[in-house]
């Protein structure tokens, strides 16, 4: 999973918070896809490029899922933020939006919650767009990235497996 090889690909003294890794490697398989996979196609390399794009955009889908899981968690308890006075919800001056996986319509199609979630994130202008990736995943991304900055302290880190397989062994 994404989580264990951004944990393990990083210096043991890393100065980058958990999020800003997370975007590093959104970033980085973004650009392997704006430049790498587009110069194989045009050079007549077309199954390396598309392989190269496949990788890069699972890449990316594993980061979006990551961070809709961290951003599920302040989403799903906002309530206990501002109940205690959460100096970083205050800092962000306006309301969480739902991401697709946060909207709990069943008696609407995912297109249209899709279409939800778009339009929220249009009225605080985190639209972003690509030639290539699905808009509502490229402004999910941006927007959970540049809320999450704010909201998820900056050294924190998520609990490795092998900590908490530890502390289930661990007799009380």
């Amino acid at each position: 999973m994404i989580e264990d090889t951004l944990l393990t690909e990083q210096p043991p003294v890393s100065k980058d918070t958990l999020i800003e890794r997370y975007e590093k490697t959104y970033r980085d398989a973004l650009s392997v896809i704006d430049n790498e996979v587009k110069d194989l196609i045009e050079n007549g390399r077309e199954m390396t490029g598309l392989f190269l794009y496949v990788e890069n955009l699972s890449i990316i889908m594993e980061v979006h899922e990551a961070l809709t899981g961290i951003y599920s968690i302040v989403y799903s308890n906002k309530d206990v933020l501002y109940e205690y006075n959460s100096k970083r919800i205050r800092q962000l001056n306006q309301s969480l939006v739902p991401t697709l996986e946060l909207v709990n319509d069943q008696e609407s199609s995912q297109e249209k919650r899709a279409d939800y979630v778009l339009r929220k994130l249009e009225k605080i202008g985190s639209i972003k767009t690509h030639r290539l990736i699905n808009t509502r995943i490229i402004s999910e991304l941006e927007y959970m990235i540049r809320t999450l900055k704010t909201l998820v302290e900056p050294d924190f880190e998520l609990p490795h497996e092998s900590e908490e397989e530890e502390s289930e062994e661990t007799p009380d």
